[in-house]
């Protein structure tokens, strides 16, 4: 099945440039420090969190003192249309330390020595870019917890996937691939720090050639800025309602 069509466009009317629909917002629930909820397509992420609060452990690769974030990432079992008998397995633990890793790169945790942040993703529905829409949402919640940050973390997906059949050398990079666009290629995920340029994660799922890792890096990279200006913008409409609600009382 090619991917692609003649004129370059996806099964969903997509070009390879072009990301999912993106839909965001923050402060669903009252418990929780900070909350938010992101969804790319038909994948949807919940992201809670709890703190700043006094560290339970001094053991940190980051040192002791120092601000430890920590992430705890689940499925509901019937996420990605078949039910999964452990919703939490090594797969999901191994996303959850890269979502700390990333999180933990932005946070300015000079100003919460010896604290710790927790952090709870729950992935709803599952349809390619999970990894990168849950450190999406994450960084939400975070900002809506009031936590300060270096900058935004923003996470993006690019796939290489053959553009002529039974060709493995022939391949295109496609930004924010579906499930089912990334299962015949390699998956890559790159989480970024928008304003300062700096990469602060990378996982790729299946290996890639060295003369594809560049366009689909790039392809990653370009997703992350343009998921950076949604993301902002959101930020800055739901400060704006809140401060309007604030004035009136």
């Amino acid at each position: 099945m090619e991917l692609l069509s003649c004129e370059g466009l996806r099964q969903d009317g997509r070009t390879s440039t072009c990301l999912r629909t993106m839909k965001c917002r923050l402060g669903l629930y009252d418990r929780p420090n900070g909350s938010a909820f992101m969804q790319m397509g038909n994948t949807q992420v919940l992201a809670a969190v709890y703190g700043p609060k006094e560290g339970r452990t001094v053991k940190s690769t980051t040192g002791l003192g120092e601000c430890v974030v920590t992430c705890v990432v689940s499925r509901v079992a019937a996420c990605a249309g078949e039910r999964i008998r452990r919703p939490k397995d090594q797969r999901t633990r191994a996303t959850s330390n890269l979502v700390a890793g990333a999180l933990q790169a932005a946070v300015r945790g000079s100003k919460y020595p010896g604290s710790q942040i927790d952090v709870y993703v729950q992935v709803i529905q599952a349809d390619g870019g999970v990894t990168a829409t849950c450190i999406n949402a994450a960084c939400l919640a975070l900002l809506h917890a009031g936590i300060e940050l270096m900058d935004y973390v923003t996470a993006c997906t690019a796939s290489a996937v053959p553009t002529a059949a039974h060709t493995s050398t022939q391949t295109c990079a496609l930004v924010d691939a579906s499930q089912a666009e990334c299962s015949g290629g390699c998956e890559v995920t790159v989480a970024l720090l928008p304003n300062k340029d700096k990469i602060v994660a990378l996982h790729t799922c299946h290996p890639l050639h060295q003369s594809q890792f560049e366009s689909v890096l790039d392809m990653a990279m370009h997703g992350c800025r343009e998921i950076y200006k949604h993301m902002h913008g959101e930020v800055t409409t739901f400060l704006q309602q809140h401060h309007a609600i604030m004035s009136h009382r």
